[in-house]
């Protein structure tokens, strides 16, 4: 890192760390190739989690910088408040004909955090329009991550990485993951089975009709790669069927092939109302 560098990092931030700590082992990447990141001192770093997520198929896989360049060259940016572009709709019946089951209904964003956003105000919405305007609140998980955004933040259950923003906005409640308790069982499966109920028992808890949705990581990253069993999935899918309670998996992390199979909906057999 030269003279230039660190004054210019005293001049922005960094995610969830301090600059004054990034400063004492700073990390500037200058270029990255398939499953490597090298470094401004040309240190190579094996990229073990896709950039964060975003870069599944390597970094610069030729056909994806082939398919942008072509792109860029017809199309860079379609106004989405007045409009959209053929290759918007491309991309719809693409998604949608690998999706699970009847999950079709496809709107783009530019990232995570984005989208969980828009799936916490697509069922608010939802409820408002179709005659339930007390469907309000969210149940997700302690040790879950679904971004960085005010909504988001309060669905995430990241303790002390999300006290500096509080308080979160109201209407977000969070049971334990399976792993809370494991020692208190004999077995993941009973433990799985455990954890799935307490959904219920809270939206029972808070009246269903004040209920909007159910937020999930199908496979939790944050927490400790937290993979609950099958069962666990369709407890929850039944739950939510019975108190007319809106499914929403995050799939940052699982979807387009991480597990096996396209989506985690797909390897768990379980499918939500959104993804």
């Amino acid at each position: 890192m030269d003279a230039r560098q660190e004054k210019l990092l005293r001049r922005t931030f960094l995610d969830y760390q301090a600059t004054a700590e990034f400063m004492n082992n700073p990390l500037i990447v200058s270029r990255a190739e398939g499953l490597y990141y090298w470094d401004t001192d040309g240190k190579r770093y094996f990229d073990g989690i896709s950039g964060i997520y975003s870069t599944l198929l390597g970094h610069r896989h030729p056909r994806v910088a082939e398919a942008m360049r072509a792109q860029w060259d017809k199309l860079a940016f379609a106004p989405p408040m007045h409009g959209t572009a053929d290759v918007t709709l491309d991309f719809v019946e693409k998604l949608g004909s690998v999706t699970p089951d009847d999950l079709n209904y496809v709107k783009a964003f530019s990232g995570g955090s984005e989208s969980m956003e828009a799936a916490i105000k697509f069922t608010r919405q939802y409820f408002k329009q179709s005659g339930h305007p007390h469907k309000y609140k969210f149940i997700s998980r302690y040790q879950a991550y679904h971004g960085a955004t005010m909504g988001a933040m309060a669905a995430s259950g990241t303790g002390e990485r999300k006290t500096p923003f509080e308080p979160a906005p109201p209407g977000f409640l969070k049971v334990f993951p399976p792993t809370h308790y494991r020692d208190r069982f004999g077995g993941w499966d009973e433990a799985s089975r455990f954890a799935a109920q307490q959904f219920e028992d809270v939206i029972i808890g808070e009246d269903p009709k004040t209920v909007a949705g159910i937020i999930l990581e199908p496979v939790s990253n944050t927490g400790g790669i937290i993979t609950p069993t099958d069962e666990y999935f369709q407890i929850i899918r039944d739950t939510c069927d019975r108190h007319n309670v809106v499914l929403i998996y995050d799939e940052i992390i699982t979807g387009f092939g991480r597990t096996g199979a396209m989506f985690a909906a797909h390897t768990f057999g379980v499918t939500p109302d959104i993804i």
